[in-house]
């Protein structure tokens, strides 16, 4: 997947509005987290349909967390969600109504088509400079290797992996009980899962329960309760390798895939 074009923008005025936390109850963000929140203009826009920028905004309360700058449209009646990031040491606490952030009106400047893919930054990489344009070019060469986004995973179709079991009847599981709140966040995860490959629709006779977690930036992630799988599948006996032997081989290696 390669980013087919780039919007450039710039601020057209002061800022519209402060953004307010909206949550139900204080929240507490851990030391060096990414988490995504609800907030809401603390004032009426009459120009619901301007497209504006979320930034960081001034506010000694919360000096400590960063915002995530992202393009929104502006709408009165609606929550946004935003990132913030505590860059502290320390847990910050949160309460409802505090300022995080706040919008400025932009306009697009030009779109720029772009075919380059998101490759390593290799700009802070301690090496001299015709070492560094030989690992660009070698990069370059390699560009489709390299993962565009959260979603794609690649796909290899050269074998087929097989589970034995210790008998042929299918098995079920009931599903697991989704928070009410998470419906619509999980079935869009399931569509983008679904959209990029990663899951199919299935009439499989074996059911396995799905379940929600969450990431260190508070991002959805579905998991699979495999146990019951594990009870009916037969055991191979292999050698694993040595922890010791693998750390060995890789004595006098520079660079490490």
């Amino acid at each position: 997947m390669y980013q087919s074009s780039r919007l450039i923008v710039t601020r057209a005025g002061r800022s519209l509005a402060a953004l307010l936390y909206q949550g139900h109850d204080a929240l507490h963000i851990a030391s060096n987290i990414w988490i995504e929140v609800p907030v809401k203009l603390r004032k009426y826009v009459s120009h619901p349909q301007t497209h504006a920028l979320v930034e960081r905004m001034p506010n000694p309360k919360v000096k400590e967390l960063d915002v995530s700058p992202a393009l929104h449209v502006l709408n009165s009646e609606k929550s946004l969600f935003i990132s913030l990031y505590n860059t502290s040491n320390r847990t910050i606490r949160l309460v409802p109504g505090t300022q995080v952030a706040q919008m400025s009106p932009i306009t697009v400047a030009s779109m720029v088509d772009s075919e380059s893919p998101v490759l390593p930054d290799i700009r802070r990489v301690n090496i001299s400079p015709s070492e560094r344009e030989s690992l660009q070019e070698l990069l370059n060469e390699w560009k489709d290797v390299f993962s565009q986004n959260d979603l794609d995973l690649g796909h290899y179709d050269g074998l087929k992996h097989k589970i034995d079991l210790t008998d042929e009847h299918p098995f079920k599981q009931r599903y697991k009980r989704i928070p009410p709140h998470m419906l619509e966040e999980v079935a869009d995860h399931l569509r983008q899962l679904e959209a990029s490959g990663v899951i199919r629709p299935s009439k499989s006779p074996f059911s396995l329960p799905v379940v929600c977690c969450r990431k260190k930036d508070r991002r959805l992630r579905l998991c699979v309760d495999y146990r019951l799988l594990n009870t009916r599948t037969k055991k191979d006996n292999y050698c694993l390798p040595r922890i010791e032997e693998i750390l060995d081989s890789l004595k006098g290696a520079a660079f490490f895939s």
